[in-house]
């Protein structure tokens, strides 16, 4: 990866204070004692002042459902994002009329747009929503749909939110392709203001999922991996484009480097939080909630936190003994291997690891010092690690 101190010198322009330096990606280094963060957030969620009421917007409460959460943080960007959805439909527009029915088909799978919304939210809580933060909002969603494109490859998957995938409906070749013209339209866009700054670092955090998930790739039946490499896939593949969304809405709202990085480090402890709660929900999750089946990265051979946890604090004849059921994964395996990891604590362990990283997130904006609308993305960092199972 380039040096801070490289990219600081090759983003030198006339734009003052909003060329900021692309921040350093969280390193390895960085994930040694997390484990050590004392599990507070009960504590802050008590804490947190109370959020600037918008019309029609309830409090929230401390019974949390995610889904409902999301839609009371982004009701207070309603009308900013009806803005972003009608542009990502401009985006999503091609005079052949077989494009146009692929490209239809991909704009009907997006979900809740949740990176689109991190980047007004920052913005908001940085100083106001601009122009500029509406058209780097689709970016970030067009590079998002493209990973979710090319991973339904990767994981062969028949459906996404109920629909059929694209290489269900047409072929592997034509998903593909369709990802990679979402990325270069992507790109197109981010280009079209007067600085190049939002190509680059959305250039960057694109190369950072992809690098993720090629080391993710690398990883499976790897059950050697420790948690300071998983921590720096994650940040990759998950992490990277919520913190570059974040630091985007921020420099679109001209705020100081300072603030944009401090934006970036929220982003990417966020996307940790969300991913590692997503790891406890894979085994100890429910079909009915989760809309999908349980178990599947043990199944693909896929090492997460609960099993290099368990493989980390097994004896030696334990771990033998995990190690055979990981070999042969099948869904009588899962649930016997299930069982023993919970004699190691890899539930907790798991559910305070993603509330470590949301409390990071939420430290990181209380020392920024931004605007009482900085509460909502708090709420985010919260809703994040309460997701029932």
């Amino acid at each position: 990866m380039q040096s801070q101190a490289f990219i600081a010198s090759e983003l030198s322009s006339n734009r003052g204070s909003r060329e900021v330096a692309s921040a350093s990606r969280i390193s390895i280094a960085d994930w040694g004692n997390i484990s050590d963060t004392p599990n507070t957030l009960a504590g802050i969620h008590e804490n947190i002042t109370r959020f600037p009421s918008s019309p029609g917007v309830k409090e929230p409460t401390p019974a949390m459902d995610y889904s409902q959460e999301l839609k009371l943080v982004t009701a207070t960007i309603r009308e900013p994002l009806a803005r972003v959805e009608m542009l990502l439909r401009e985006q999503l527009r091609h005079d052949s009329p077989e494009i146009q029915s692929i490209l239809d088909h991909v704009a009907e799978m997006g979900g809740k747009r949740l990176r689109p919304a991190l980047l007004l939210l920052a913005a908001q809580a940085c100083g106001k929503i601009t122009d500029e933060a509406i058209r780097l909002a689709v970016v970030v969603e067009l590079v998002h749909t493209a990973t979710l494109v090319h991973d339904d490859i990767l994981d062969d998957a028949n459906s996404r939110r109920h629909r059929e995938t694209v290489h269900r409906k047409w072929n592997r070749q034509i998903s593909i392709l369709a990802g990679d013209w979402l990325f270069t339209q992507a790109y197109f866009l981010a280009n079209m203001g007067e600085s190049t700054i939002p190509g680059r670092w959305i250039a960057q955090a694109a190369k950072e999922v992809c690098e993720g998930e090629i080391r993710q790739n690398l990883a499976v039946k790897n059950f050697e991996l420790k948690q300071p490499e998983y921590f720096d896939i994650l940040g990759a593949k998950t992490g990277s484009l919520c913190g570059v969304s974040c630091k985007l809405g921020a420099w679109a709202a001209g705020a100081s480097e300072e603030v944009c990085n401090s934006q970036y480090e929220y982003g990417m402890n966020l996307g940790l939080a969300f991913q590692i709660h997503d790891d406890w929900l894979d085994y100890w999750g429910t079909k009915e909630r989760l809309g999908k089946p349980v178990g599947g990265d043990f199944l693909a051979a896929k090492p997460t936190l609960p099993m290099i946890h368990a493989l980390g604090n097994a004896t030696p004849q334990e771990r033998e003994n995990l190690l055979e059921m990981c070999s042969s994964p099948s869904s009588e395996n899962f649930e016997q291997f299930k069982s023993v990891i919970n004699r190691f604590g890899a539930s907790d362990f798991t559910k305070e690891m993603a509330k470590s990283f949301s409390i990071r997130a939420i430290g990181g904006l209380r020392s920024a010092g931004l605007n009482g609308k900085a509460n909502w993305l708090e709420r985010l960092a919260i809703a994040a690690v309460a997701r029932a199972a």
